[in-house]
Formats: structure tokens, sequence, C-alpha cells
């Protein structure tokens, strides 16, 4: 009896908690219902940047999104002031004009676009809205950690610890081609005796890279033993 009456404090408790959670919303983010050259106009004339949502109908997170966090007072009120957005279904025409030119490998995708349609920041993946606004915030630096990487890059000028966090946000994007042809550079420039460090260790077991051109098999197969130490037998196992 007395695990029965705890059984049922506890459910009341949760639900006493998600009725507290779920406080009204009564504004939602105004996209725009036109083409992305036409919002791109728009953000020009308000001096803004462009919000974009990479969605399709099939993606569920896509949907969760935009049934809770674009519907959320707070998100709403910040992007209806501070930006333009527009929601790009990416199977249709206008979506797939886009897909290969922002890189689009996996949905939701959003992006921050200056008024001439250059990426500013891009990140993936449906999420709480706290977590989504501290994206969005960061974004909108004009020296975000996505513009000063891809700088860096441009320059020539960085250091491996460099290119493992670059190859790493490139898959974190969902830009798969450019971390696999990062990869391959890294790993060829690389001397045979720092392969096998436990920095470069991802390279060998991100699913990501693991079967393509990138994957330098016979370098594992050889050296496997040399990763049990740094890494442990259970990852190199598994």
């Amino acid at each position: 009896m007395r695990e029965m009456m705890k059984h049922y404090f506890v459910l009341g408790a949760l639900f006493l908690s998600l009725c507290c959670s779920l406080k009204a919303q009564h504004r939602e983010i105004a996209f725009e219902h036109t083409t992305l050259q036409e919002a791109l106009k728009k953000a020009t004339i308000e001096n803004k940047m462009l919000f974009v949502d990479c969605y399709t109908d099939f993606c569920g997170p896509c949907k969760v999104m935009a049934a809770t966090v674009f519907k959320t007072d707070s998100v709403a009120d910040f992007f209806n002031k501070k930006l333009v957005s527009l929601k790009l279904n990416m199977l249709s025409e206008d979506g797939k004009k886009y897909a290969n030119v922002y890189k689009v490998g996996a949905y939701p995708t959003f992006l921050l676009l200056d008024g001439s349609g250059k990426e500013i920041y891009k990140f993936v993946g449906g999420q709480p809205a706290n977590k989504f606004m501290a994206q969005i915030r960061s974004g909108m630096d004009p020296k975000n950690h996505l513009l000063t990487m891809n700088k860096t890059y441009a320059s020539g000028k960085y250091n491996d610890a460099f290119m493992q966090e670059y190859i790493k946000q490139k898959i974190k994007m969902f830009e798969l081609k450019d971390a696999k042809e990062l990869a391959k550079r890294y790993i060829e420039r690389l001397p045979i005796e720092r392969r096998s460090l436990p920095e470069n260790w991802f390279l060998y077991s991100e699913r990501y890279l693991i079967g393509t051109k990138t994957f330098d098999s016979n370098y594992l197969l050889e050296h496997w033993a040399d990763f049990l130490k740094p890494i442990g037998e259970y990852k190199v196992y598994n």
C-alpha cells in the first residue's frame, strides 16, 4: 500500500510539473511566405540578417521545432524584432536550388545569412528553446566561431589542433563531403609516427569517415596496437 501511494505521489508530482511548464504561449515566429531571394531583399531593406529554417515535410524534429520552439513567446519576440525569417522546404523547387549552395546535409538545418546571401552561421538539429537561442545569439556575432574558423583555414596559417576541430565542425554541420576531403588532406600530411596520437583516433573511429577514401584502413590494420595504450582496449576493439 505504501509503495502504491508513493507511486501515485511521484506520478502526481510529474503531472503537476508538466502542467506548470506548459505555460500558455501566444506568439510565434513570423515566417515569410516567399522565395529566398525575395526574403533576402527584405532583409537588406530592413538591415537585418535572414534566418532560414531548412526543413522537409517528412522531418520529425522539424515538426517539433515548428510546434514548440518557434511558438515560444520569448523566441518569437526576439526573431520578429531582430531578424527576417523564412521557412525553406528543401524539396521544393526553391529549396533544391540552395541545397548545394549552403551544403544542407541534414534536417533541420538553420542558416543565418546577410543581405547578399552570404552564410554567416549554420547549425543543425532540433533542440530546446534555450539552446536554440544560444546558437542564434552566437551566430549573430560578426566574429562567431564558424566565420573565424573559415577565415583561419582560408589563410593557410593553422596547426594540427585547428584541423582536428575544423574537421569535427564540418561533421557536426553534416558537411560530410568537406569533412572527408579535409580529413584526407590532414592525414596525408601527417608524419606516420603522429597518426596514432590520441587526438587523431577520431579519424579512424568517426562513422562518417570510415569506409571512405579518407579512411586509411591499411594504416589502421598495421598500427592498431599503437592506439591501445593511449585510447584503451574498449574503444579500439569496439
